[in-house]
């Protein structure tokens, strides 16, 4: 197939698209001599007949009405027209119009096929296929106006001049020059699909490459991960920006998108349709290294594949554009498209962009929050051009700093959905290690047992651990050197200073054994390496205030001067610490160091910052002016030890600024903080790591400048006192910013960052959750006695309710909280001593207790319907968790009437029912159940008929739902067979939960 072909097709498509249009409009007219009468009377007709109704929409009607004569009509119109409206055509189900014969019905007929076919035909035709084509053509139409001039009574001279006319009309197509025009009206969709299959060949051949991570770069360049093969499902939620959101599957991302069918010149007028004019754009947003780029290059890699993976409808989109915000060297649309489809840019020139409107395409913009001027302008020519596409879809990924300034920017022809990536759910952390951590074995060669890290892995995790990338991170320290971790306290900072650590030692190996350096004195080796690093932090955070995150070619040559100048290898030292990129230049690709990632980036500017505030009269060294390289390196080394000292010693900071370190270096004005929010965040983590005791003065700074930066809410604020530690002075600082005319939600996570931070806050409303044991919080203790001048509204633990025994209660837990009068909701196990602690909680409104034993109940029930009946007047909630295997029925009591009764029975099993079923008519106040429920049973579908009907037999009340949670397999017949025997018994719903409900539970516990 060549050019010359694929002009055939067109001019093919153009000289039989206009004939069969001339002939039929020509049919037309002559079937219909009164055009007066056929403008004001027959059209309006037309319109409503019954007949042609079929194919009449609104927008047809719009076109007749507009059209009287006709003039405007597509082919496809035109023959329905004449079909409908002509004088003398048989009916719709005359078989002249389909079955050949001589009649005028058959040969219009003849000539829309024709048509079609050309239309929908060959992508290329030949020069003898052109010729033959239209001589057909030239025939069947000649042959058509002939037969009908004789049947419209037309003489024969009007006929010969018509006859002339179409013939004047193909010869004129066939000696003209075609233009853009004539291409994009005629053979659009033709050109569109050899532009397609030229297209993705082109971009799969750029795209194949990218389908390997390695969050190790610096360490080491033989691990790589594939994403297809390690990725697991990342939690999601679709919801607005910094609210709560819907859950979804990653895999289900584009389904949020609501593209329509591409538009097409080719189209006829009769088959346009109205299309919305909305395009969408998915924003997700997720922190750095939560996997918004790993996402990203799952999509390309399915895309390559046909999108026969695992993210649904990536087949539905044709082309697949894909934008670096980092790279600098492209600031529009066409650039955008000379390198990605070069060759064919060049053929379809003015035409491409026009095409690529028709096409369905996904277009990822990656790393808003990375971008620079060129990117940031290249992003709103691309938003601009597609602005009233509906089949064009955008997916773009930042950090969450930077998604209100991209929002704002955004045109508003767009529909834009926003998705919020948090890390791997808690329930896929294993699977995570399961695929990764064998892959990192095979490539590293160390044989630690896969099993051993799953144990550390069900420990409860820091909340960054579930990011993806720093959970790789630590599967390769914990790889290398398991010592090195305590993964159930490690934070954000100590991860990566760990790392940075890892590979510092592998360098200073490698070097030990290097030609150039293996006779250097190991003291002055490492200090040479230390002294190399500082500059390579400064360089990290000048790039990062520029927006950058390749290095430019002046600051490598002047790193390269700096590692000849310390008589270090410039090659091992660069790849120690940075990666080679291959990014696009002017040049084609060329391979750029670069920060592994943004968040080692912004780790790398906090360590300038730091060791400035810990040593100010440390400067980086520049070039000495000796001659000699080792007069030069013994420069550096006196200044460097002198620097080491410092540390040492730990002498007390001097009076430098954080914003004064940050000044000195950007040298550009004001410095916008805000692009510094997560270099701060480590500033805070490594002063805590580096120093003793972290004066107040830094403390200060670094938390009002993070408020600076934008970061509002409590989660951010828990976040940085994780980083910290608790760090006190940090704990005291930060407590300012907490609002406390809002409610205080503590989960298990809080404990320990809660425990430090109450006492610094005015009074307020607590509302405390323990999902796991309390006694693997040690500092539960310190958070309940730290409630003294607040409000504790709720205090639910729930493990004690779930996985109540007979030895642990609730009771000195509860006793700790000494503002107990305001206690609105508890839920867990007490004795009845513990009780008693209740009776002067006169706004209790809630109440769940786990009864386990005999003599547990035996004990409380009693106490229990006593206090609610006299005392605690506001309960509308009671729950009652009953063991049908442990409480005999001649140890229960009824329970109190409130407005709302649960009865939970666990341990159920079918040899039970009848047991549970006694249980629960003696339980029963007098009003009732709302809600009964079965937990971590096995009951079976008889079991569950058998307890419907031995409670109505016992005359037990079940007023809204009736839930069973059993780990046998019910078959959806078998259910709603269950839902209806309850339904007509009880008159309540019934729910059956499956055993995923015990392991999810388990997960949290």
């Amino acid at each position: 197939m060549n050019d010359k072909q694929v002009f055939n097709a067109c001019r093919l498509i153009k000289a039989v698209n206009i004939c069969a249009k001339y002939i039929l409009h020509k049919t037309f007219l002559w079937g219909n001599p009164d055009k007066c009468m056929i403008m004001k009377l027959d059209f309006t007709l037309f319109m409503n007949t019954p007949k042609t109704s079929k194919f009449l929409d609104k927008t047809l009607k719009q076109i007749i009405n507009k059209h009287p004569d006709v003039s405007e009509f597509d082919v496809s119109l035109l023959y329905d027209s004449i079909k409908s409206a002509c004088k003398k055509e048989p009916p719709l189900s005359d078989q002249k119009w389909y079955i050949e014969n001589e009649e005028i019905e058959y040969y219009i007929t003849s000539i829309l096929n024709m048509r079609n076919n050309v239309l929908h035909g060959q992508l290329a035709v030949t020069d003898e296929n052109y010729k033959e084509s239209l001589n057909n053509h030239r025939e069947l139409s000649t042959r058509c106006l002939k037969i009908c001039g004789k049947k419209y009574g037309r003489d024969e001279a009007e006929v010969t001049k018509e006859v002339k006319q179409m013939n004047d009309i193909l010869e004129e197509i066939t000696t003209e020059i075609l233009l853009e025009d004539d291409i994009l009206l005629y053979c659009s969709d033709m050109v569109k699909r050899r532009m397609i299959n030229d297209s993705r060949a082109k971009l799969m051949e750029i795209f194949q490459s990218i389908s390997y991570v390695n969050p190790v770069s610096c360490i080491t360049s033989d691990l790589k991960l594939k994403e297809d093969e390690i990725f697991v499902d990342i939690e999601v939620t679709h919801g607005q920006h910094g609210g709560r959101g819907q859950h979804i599957s990653y895999q289900h991302l584009l389904k949020l998108v609501q593209t329509t069918a591409p538009p097409s010149f080719t189209r006829t007028v009769s088959q346009q349709q109205d299309i919305p004019t909305r395009p969408c754009i998915i924003l997700v947003e997720g922190v750095a290294g939560s996997g918004k780029t790993t996402l990203v290059k799952l999509v390309i890699e399915e895309w390559t594949q046909g999108g026969q993976g695992n993210i649904s409808d990536l087949d539905n989109y044709e082309l697949l554009l894909w934008v670096q915000c980092r790279d600098p060297t492209m600031t529009c649309y066409q650039q955008l498209l000379d390198r990605l489809m070069p060759e064919i840019d060049i053929k379809l020139k003015e035409i491409h962009q026009k095409l690529m409107k028709l096409c369905k395409i996904l277009i990822i913009i990656d790393g808003l929050d990375e971008d620079n001027e060129s990117s940031r302008t290249l992003v709103q020519s691309l938003l601009q051009e597609f602005k009233y596409c509906s089949n064009i879809a955008f997916l773009c990924t930042s950090r969450p700093e930077k998604v209100e300034n991209f929002r704002r920017t955004i045109p508003a022809k767009y529909t834009v959905t926003h998705v919020t990536l948090h890390g791997i759910s808690k329930e896929n952390l294993v699977q995570f290690v399961r695929l990764n951590h064998p892959e990192i074995t095979k490539q590293t060669g160390n044989n630690r047992n896969t099993e051993e890290l799953e144990k550390v892995i069900n420990l409860r995790l820091h909340e960054h651990l579930r990011l993806p990338m720093n959970l790789i991170l630590m599967i390769y320290i914990w790889d290398n050197d398991p010592d090195q971790l305590n993964l159930t306290s490690v934070t954000h900072t100590k991860l990566y200073y760990n790392i940075h650590e890892l590979c510092k030692h592998k360098l200073i190996h490698r070097l030990t054994n290097h030609q150039d350096t293996e006779t250097m004195d190991d003291k002055d080796l490492t200090d040479n390496v230390n002294i190399m690093l500082m500059n390579i932090y400064k360089t990290a955070l000048e790039t990062l205030s520029r927006d950058q995150l390749d290095l430019e070619v002046n600051i490598l040559k002047n790193l390269k001067r700096k590692c000849k100048h310390l008589c270090l290898p410039y090659k091992e030292v660069l790849s120690a610490f940075l990666c080679l990129r291959p990014t696009w230049t002017m040049l084609g690709i060329k391979e750029r160091y670069s920060a592994p990632h943004k968040g080692i980036q912004d780790y790398f500017a906090a360590l300038y910052i730091v060791n400035n505030l810990i040593n100010p009269q440390y400067s980086t060294p520049t070039s000495a002016s000796a001659t000699s390289a080792s007069a030069t390196s013994a420069t550096f080394l006196s200044i460097w030890r002198e620097w080491k000292q410092y540390i040492k010693a730990a002498i007390s900071p001097s009076p430098v600024s954080i914003r004064g370190v940050l000044e000195e270096s950007i040298r550009s004005g004001v410095v916008d903080m805000n692009k510094y929010q997560n270099v701060l965040i480590h500033v805070a983590g490594l002063l805590y790591l580096l120093l003793d005791q972290v004066p107040e003065t830094l403390a200060r700074e670094v938390v009002h400048l993070l408020q600076e930066s934008g970061m509002r809410t409590h989660k951010q604020w828990l976040n940085l006192l994780d980083i910290t530690n608790i760090c006190p002075v940090i704990v005291k600082e930060v407590s300012q910013f907490f609002n406390t005319k809002d409610i205080i939600y503590i989960s298990s996570i809080h404990v320990k960052r809660y425990s430090a931070l109450l006492p610094h806050l005015s009074s307020c409303e607590v509302d405390i959750t323990i999902l796991c044991d309390p006694s693997d919080l040690p500092e539960l203790p310190d958070l309940l006695a730290a409630l003294t001048h607040h409000h504790c509204t709720k205090l639910a633990l729930l493990y004690h309710y779930y996985h109540a025994d007979t030895t642990t209660f609730s009771d000195n837990l509860l006793q700790l909280v000494q503002s107990r009068s305001q206690l609105g909701c508890f839920t867990g196990s007490l004795t009845c001593e513990g009780f008693r602690l209740l009776q002067e909680c006169h706004e209790l409104w809630w109440l769940f207790l786990a009864v386990m034993t005999d003599h547990h109940a035996a004990s409380l029930l009693p106490q229990l319907h006593h206090t609610v009946t006299s005392t605690l007047h506001q309960l509308e909630w009671l729950g009652v968790k009953v063991s049908a295997a442990a409480v005999s029925v001649a140890a229960v009591t009824s329970l109190p009437s409130t407005k709302t009764v649960m009865l939970d029975l666990t341990d159920l099993s079918d040899d039970l029912v009848s047991h549970a079923c006694d249980l629960a008519k003696e339980l029963q106040p007098a009003g009732g159940y709302s809600w009964i429920k079965c937990e971590s049973s096995t009951v079976t579908v008889e079991g569950i008929q058998d307890m419907i009907q031995h409670l109505h037999l016992h005359s037990v009340k079940v007023k809204v739902d009736f839930t069973v949670e059993t780990s046998v397999r019910i078959t959806p017949d078998q259910r709603d067979q269950l839902r209806t025997l309850a339904k007509t018994t009880f008159n309540c719903a019934l729910r059956i939960l499956g055993s995923e409900v015990q392991k999810s539970r388990k997960i949290f516990a």
